[in-house]
């Protein structure tokens, strides 16, 4: 076997290996500073702890970002290769030329399948190894900063807790855990628990209410017309709700043959503040086993 052939052969292989293995630096570096910034966030310690599976999959989107990122190497694989040429001219142009345009896409393929299933299998296992030796620096760090002095405030941590939950769903989305639409609506369901009902609500000169001094058959043509599943019930002014009266308890009395009067079939409902979170109020109907709420100025 010739030098030149042997020098054709050994080379590109070389300059692959070398550039998957900066790659792989590339991730481990982005990995240890992540760390390193999230190592003095107890929540956060606390979910890795849990839910590892989750910043393994967070890793993927580093490795996707550095896979588009080789796209703009192949400038510098092409002038390493005319270094080559320089260095052994026995090379040839045409050569040199064939493993400037192959040697990008072996970098890349061998990339995508040899350092992404690195980093998924073993970015938890090199967290927890440079966490003892990043914890004495992290701690310092968090002594000497004058932003740490004063414990976070509530809205702080909301906007950690947020940011926290978006680089899951986009771990996620990166990762193929999330297929389609499903990521969109993930994120619409987090949303809405942060969301207060004074956003949501119907206001006062929409609402569709019935006096409690109505009869029964008043109270029909109102859920005729409005094909409603519920009216609320108030006493002298719609400021005062009184209850509210669902069709379904409204038709069992029809049935019966009886027609009692509208302050009769009026059950209490459930009054909110219009600060209150859609997530709270959840979980009140659920507790309560409530389906619509009254919502007062605080």
């Amino acid at each position: 076997m010739s030098w030149g052939f042997t020098a054709w052969l050994v080379h590109p292989v070389t300059l692959a290996i070398a550039a998957v293995a900066v790659v792989t630096l590339f991730v481990v570096i982005e990995l240890l500073l992540r760390s390193l910034s999230q190592l003095g966030n107890v929540r956060f310690q606390g979910i890795l702890e849990e839910h590892p599976e989750l910043f393994s999959s967070a890793a993927t989107v580093h490795v996707s970002r550095l896979i588009d990122v080789l796209r703009w190497l192949q400038l510098g694989c092409l002038g390493l290769l005319w270094l080559v040429v320089f260095r052994f001219p026995g090379l040839g142009y045409g050569a040199a030329t064939a493993i400037a345009l192959m040697l990008p896409m072996l970098v890349v393929v061998a990339a995508r399948f040899l350092v992404r299933p690195l980093s998924e299998d073993t970015a938890t296992v090199l967290l927890r190894s440079v966490r003892p030796l990043a914890s004495p620096l992290v701690g310092l760090i968090v002594r000497v900063s004058p932003e740490s002095s004063a414990p976070p405030t509530e809205d702080e941590e909301e906007e950690a807790s947020e940011a926290e939950i978006q680089a899951y769903l986009e771990a996620g989305e990166a990762a193929g855990i999330f297929e389609g639409d499903e990521g969109e609506i993930v994120e619409s369901l987090v949303d809405f628990f942060d969301t207060v009902v004074r956003e949501v609500m119907t206001p006062r000169t929409e609402m569709i209410a019935v006096e409690d001094t109505d009869n029964y058959r008043e109270l029909l043509e109102v859920f005729a017309r409005t094909h409603k599943s519920r009216i609320p019930i108030y006493h002298e002014t719609i400021d005062r709700i009184v209850g509210v009266v669902h069709v379904k308890n409204f038709v069992k009395h029809g049935l019966r043959g009886a027609e009692p009067g509208v302050a009769d079939l009026a059950r209490e409902c459930l009054v909110v503040p219009e600060s209150k979170e859609l997530g709270d109020l959840l979980r009140d109907f659920q507790q309560q086993h409530q389906q619509m709420a009254i919502v007062v100025d605080e």
